[in-house]
């Protein structure tokens, strides 16, 4: 009998759970049903050129992102520096397409199991906005927990609409945007793949300098001038600092500060295609910056090098490749690894044998 009573327990026990998650998801008022479903956000399709920023808010911070007076997207929390636009404009046409599907729970209670509660500490909801030229919202939602995934963001996911009562099964292409304002900063940097250095130049405070060059493309070899005593270079120090701009990345970004830069070691990278990059690195609070100047020379470059080396860009490539770096980089900072600091500041001494 106490067996039979136990069993008769567990499941009324069972069902009652299994109706507290059915609950979740569909308790709200009578009469609110599929029908009221369609886009989540009427008429934003229409206006997405309208929308002028964009504020992204989870438990653990904030970040704004906001269109420019001459149309480009910034973040505003990292100096105004260049956002990532394939990320911006991927949030706002995900937010434009997204379908509300059914309607789920419309108690505050329960908000959190599905992760529509408003945006705070410890919640568990991404609350996105964004706004018009006028800065009125354009949309606000609420978005919580995947209710199903597809690859590339599709899927359903648990919505709310700001202000709104009623939560929804939305069904979209939208991979929940992150808060840290580095997610949303536009990664790209100049990049000098090997096949195209001439000659680097590193220039100490104090005076003391060392070049790696070689004559041209052809010459694997790179020579060095200025070691002590005409030291042998190690090739591995040699090929640590050609290769230093082959992939740069960087942790963090500013605007530059003079003062942090003031007793600088400055690398001076030439390429056979006529760019020059001015490189200057300085460690302060155990961290790496860097700040970049491009320039174009056309007295250096190499005639006839380019059709034989297809990594050299031809002139006028070069050329436009040198203005759009200096336009996009000049006057920042760049926190880097110390592994891309420290081959464009060794000194004459570091690269001898032994």
């Amino acid at each position: 009998m106490r067996n039979t009573s136990l069993a008769v327990l567990a499941l009324v026990t069972a069902v009652t759970v299994a109706a507290a998650a059915v609950a979740v998801t569909r308790t709200g008022p009578t009469g609110v049903d599929a029908a009221a479903a369609g886009t989540l956000f009427p008429g934003l399709k229409e206006r997405i050129n309208d929308v002028a920023r964009l504020e992204i808010a989870t438990s653990r911070g904030r970040v704004g992102v906001t269109r420019a007076a001459d149309g480009a997207w910034v973040v505003a929390d990292k100096d105004g520096y260049p956002a990532d636009m394939d990320a911006v404009k991927g949030l706002v046409v995900a937010l434009a397409d997204m379908t509300a599907v059914e309607p789920r729970t419309a108690l505050a209670d329960l908000y959190p199991r599905i992760g529509v509660e408003d945006a705070g500490p410890g919640a568990g909801s991404t609350a996105v906005v964004l706004e018009g030229v006028d800065g009125k919202p354009l949309a606000s939602l609420l978005l919580g927990k995947t209710a199903s995934a597809t690859p590339g963001g599709g899927g359903t996911h648990y919505v709310r609409r700001a202000g709104e009562e009623r939560s929804w099964l939305a069904r979209g292409r939208v991979v929940p945007p992150d808060s840290d304002p580095l997610r949303w900063l536009d990664r790209r940097m100049p990049q000098i793949p090997r096949d195209r250095v001439m000659a680097v130049e590193i220039r100490q405070s104090d005076g003391s300098a060392v070049t790696v060059s070689r004559p041209d493309p052809q010459t694997r070899t790179f020579t060095a001038e200025g070691l002590p005593g005409g030291a042998e270079p190690r090739a591995s120090a040699v090929e640590e600092v050609v290769g230093a701009l082959a992939y740069v990345s960087f942790e963090d970004v500013r605007r530059a500060d003079p003062d942090l830069f003031a007793d600088a070691a400055t690398a001076i990278i030439r390429t056979f295609d006529g760019v020059v990059l001015t490189v200057r690195t300085a460690r302060r609070d155990d961290a790496d910056w860097i700040t970049i100047a491009a320039a174009y020379d056309a007295a250096a470059v190499t005639p006839d090098a380019a059709p034989a080396h297809p990594a050299l860009p031809s002139p006028e490539a070069a050329q436009a490749q040198a203005q759009y770096w200096q336009a996009r980089h000049s006057g920042w900072a760049y926190r880097v690894l110390r592994s891309t600091a420290d081959p464009l500041r060794r000194r004459p001494e570091a690269f001898a044998e032994g």
